[in-house]
């Protein structure tokens, strides 16, 4: 695992602070506590001021895991991170790291159930983001599926090297097999691998979140579970793991 950072609030860019339940409606407010219950504190255990936001997940073969970012859990060397929830917090195991999609899957935390997976991808609907802005109580804050956009290469480094994200201005052909690669100065090589920007292709929404959300489930209006945040910026965007990718996966689990 990356262990090149140590501490802080996972979440890239700079990201506008959330609300805890401040102008929510009636649903929203029933969403919160129902999804809240299966939503934790995920701290790095070298430095428990740090981490970011983690989930129960039922998986297809219907068992529960945990899920958060990749770059949560590249916090530490140690196998495990801790969830924390109202005071309570236990050890769980990190089982596996995909860098490409920023998803890691970990074991489940003990006497949960898992939020279901929407069948479908959301085109333009009414999402929601629920977690712990700088690691602070519970928040959910809504918006819409602005459509789908790239991130460049820097984006990709700063998922192994721990950098600051770069938006992509351009938006790319959805129907296409192989999307174009982002021109940025001295970056024309990334590994040899223009794959990761392809793995990094995703959902914007102009639902707001705040360093801390990180690993925060992304849900529809039902509570299913259609992406996963990972990133945002100072234009209010917020970026979202596909629920393809997340599908992909945890697919074997």
């Amino acid at each position: 695992m990356n262990s090149n950072v140590k501490t802080g609030i996972a979440v890239v860019g700079l990201m506008v602070a959330a609300v805890f339940l401040v102008g929510v409606t009636p649903s929203e407010r029933t969403l919160y506590q129902r999804v809240g219950t299966k939503t934790f504190r995920m701290l790095n255990p070298d430095n428990l001021n740090s981490g970011g936001t983690g989930f129960s997940v039922k998986t297809p073969s219907g068992a529960t895991y945990t899920v958060t970012n990749a770059h949560v859990c590249n916090m530490t060397d140690r196998p495990y991170i801790v969830a924390e929830q109202e005071g309570s917090s236990q050890r769980v195991s990190i089982l596996e790291i995909s860098q490409r999609a920023d998803l890691c899957i970990l074991s489940t935390v003990s006497g949960q159930t898992g939020l279901s997976l929407a069948a479908s991808a959301p085109q333009t609907e009414h999402i929601h983001i629920i977690g712990h802005p700088y690691l602070q109580p519970l928040s959910l804050r809504s918006g819409y599926i602005n459509g789908k956009d790239f991130l460049t290469i820097s984006y990709c480094r700063m998922v192994n090297a721990n950098r600051n994200l770069q938006l992509a201005s351009e938006p790319v052909d959805q129907n296409a097999d192989v999307y174009p690669r982002p021109q940025a100065p001295n970056e024309e090589n990334y590994g040899q691998d223009p794959s990761c920007v392809k793995r990094l292709y995703s959902f914007f929404s102009d639902a707001q979140s705040a360093p801390g959300n990180s690993g925060s489930a992304v849900i529809n209006d039902n509570g299913e579970v259609v992406g996963v945040l990972f990133a945002g910026n100072d234009r209010g965007l917020s970026a979202i793991v596909p629920l393809e990718d997340l599908k992909d996966f945890i697919a074997r689990y």
